[in-house]
This record gives C-alpha cells, structure tokens and sequence, in this order.
C-alpha cells in the first residue's frame, strides 16, 4: 500500500527536480480542517525531525482553525513537546448535551491558554519561522449582538456567485509577524501584526466554528468587530504567498483543495494557475484512510455522533493519529531516498471541490 501521494504545480516540479524538499520550503501551509488534522499528525512530526521547514530564512507557517494551532506547536522553542500536547489536549476535549457555544469557545480558549501562554514572547519573535494566522471578520458585526449570523447568511449567498464576492461579508484578516507582511502582499487581506496582546485571542478567533462556537470579539490591534473562523477565507489554499524562489508546501487530508470553507458545496469552481504554480501538495492514499480507526478521518460531527460517548471518540481519534505515524515514516524514507521527486505527478488548474 502506498501510504502518501505527492503533487506539486510546475514551478515546484522544476525547483523539485533541481534540488529536492530540503531547504526549498518557504511557506508551510496548515489549512483549517479542525480534527481532520490528526491525519496529519505523524506528518508534522517528521517534518520537525527532518529539519525540512528550516531554510536559508525563516519559513512562513500560515494557517487557520486547528491549522493555526499547529503553526504555533512547530514555531515553539520545543516542537516535538508541544505537539504532542496540542494533539493530547485536542483529542481530550469533551462536551455534552448542554454544551453551549459559549462555553466551547472558553474550553478551547483555556486549551491555548495553558498550552502558549507561555510562550507568546519566543512565537512572536520569529527567529526560526514566522507567522501568519488567518481569522473572518463579520462585516458591520459589533462587540455585541448576533450580527455575525446574518454575514454568514450573506456570505453563503455571495460565495456561490464569487469566492471573492463573500468579502462584501467577511473580510479576511490576517494576523502576522513582523517580516512575514512581506509573504502577504498577493493576497486581498486586512494585516495586523501580532503582539503578546493579541496572539492567543487570534488564534483562538481562528478557530471559533461558526455556529458551534462564539466569534471573538474587538481583538486588540485590529478593527472591531467580530472575529471567526479562518476557514471560511482560508480552507487549505486561496490565494499564494508571495516567494520568488522555493516552493509552499500544504500537506492536508484529501486530493482536493478548496481554496474557502463553503467551496465544497461550488462543485464548479477551479483554482487559478497562480494559487498552485508553486504548491507541493502532500496528501494521505485512500487506502491508509480506509485502515484508519473507523475506515474514515475524525471530523467535527464525532462531537455530535459520538457525544454520549467520549472515551470511542478520543480512543478514534488518538487512534488516527498514531495511525497517522506511517505517513511521517513514509515521508522520511521517501525525503532520503529521492522518491519523493520521484513519485511527484503535476497539480494542474483542477476543480478546487
């Protein structure tokens, strides 16, 4: 069974061929798939035991939701340690019936909290990797009040005329390091520059589900309003990064990229040739998800399936991510090996659902 398949657009063919992974990454992309990141865990391992991510300058780590978290695990003075809390901590969250969206958003908020506090100073630095963490800000939506109900019910609508049109209700803020403005400036979004006031809170707006989750409100640094998921302007890949030389990597559940959240459901809709020019694309066979626990990813529905429950959806979850320790292995061998050159198909201007 070939556990990885490897794509990549023709300007990351070329730099591929010409010098292999290593040193070529520029922008790590950690798209925001909430817990379908757990089949990315053994991954995101063996890329902090390769090295691969550390080039000639700090790498840009981009991400939204659970993607966003990641990012900061990688960034950390120890990677390895604070992943394997993030993923300890992700799986361990339990919410029953009487759940709200409130009290969702404050027991994740206390999961970054206890997990980054700490470390805001070294992440904001950017000494090894910088950041860019991508959040949706509900147009017209104040501090108080559901106004961010009606953006989503606008942006549903827009989004099925234009991915760009669903900005006349969400307006795409990105909140970064200092040099990482740079890697941005390709893209249609509000920068913020992150600081010890307004990283967690970012990160945690990031990753407020709408619906499931309360918004984030008035982050300081940034225009007030009423902050959501990052996913809904940036899935896995919407617009590129800006780097005249190496390659993105994304690594994420599937072979299909959306470029936003509510693309799955605009089967027409194509990426433009400028989004994968020079993307490599790593994602997991179909076969290795047909032997993960449950033959499926975990998503967020296991919250709902499973809620009365908990202990099958942790020992799922937990499971895939120890499942998920082939594709690391894979990635390893096929890194030292020059496979991974090898067995790279072209990522054309496909369907993005």
């Amino acid at each position: 069974m070939r556990a990885l398949c490897y794509r990549a657009g023709p300007r990351a063919l070329a730099c591929l061929r010409d010098g292999g992974l290593a040193g070529q990454v520029r922008v790590f992309v950690a798209p925001a798939t909430g817990p379908k990141w757990l089949v990315g865990y053994g991954f995101d391992r063996a890329l902090v035991e390769s090295k691969v991510l550390e080039g000639p300058v700090p790498t840009l780590l981009a991400g939204a939701s659970a993607g966003a978290w990641r990012a900061l695990s990688l960034a950390s003075p120890d990677p390895r340690q604070m992943h394997e809390r993030l993923m300890s901590g992700y799986c361990g969250q339990v919410f029953d019936r009487s759940a709200t969206p409130l009290t969702i958003l404050r027991a994740y908020e206390r999961l970054l909290r206890d997990h980054f506090s700490g470390l805001v100073p070294a992440l904001i630095a950017g000494e090894r990797f910088e950041l860019a963490i991508h959040t949706a800000r509900a147009r017209g939506a104040r501090a108080q009040g559901r106004g961010h109900l009606a953006a989503l019910g606008a942006a549903v609508l827009l989004n099925a005329l234009s991915g760009r049109a669903q900005a006349w209700a969400l307006e795409r803020v990105t909140f970064h390091t200092a040099r990482a403005g740079a890697m941005l400036q390709r893209m249609r979004t509000r920068g913020v520059p992150l600081t010890a006031a307004n990283l967690l809170p970012a990160v945690l707006a990031s990753g407020a589900v709408p619906i499931a989750m309360e918004p984030v409100r008035d982050i300081a640094g940034a225009p007030p309003g009423s902050y959501l998921d990052g996913g809904m302007t940036d899935y896995h890949l919407a617009d590129p990064y800006a780097h005249d030389d190496g390659v993105t990597l994304l690594f994420s559940h599937q072979r299909r990229i959306f470029a936003r959240w509510l693309d799955q459901h605009v089967p027409w809709r194509r990426l433009r040739a400028r989004v994968t020019d020079r993307l490599v694309h790593i994602f997991p066979s179909a076969e290795f998800i047909a032997h993960l626990p449950g033959g499926r990813i975990p998503s967020r529905d296991d919250f709902v399936t499973l809620v009365d429950d908990p202990e099958e959806r942790i020992r799922r979850w937990r499971g895939t991510a120890a499942a998920s320790e082939e594709l690391g292995e894979t990635f390893l061998r096929d890194l030292a090996t020059g496979r991974l050159v090898d067995e790279l198909r072209p990522l054309g201007r496909e369907r993005s659902s």
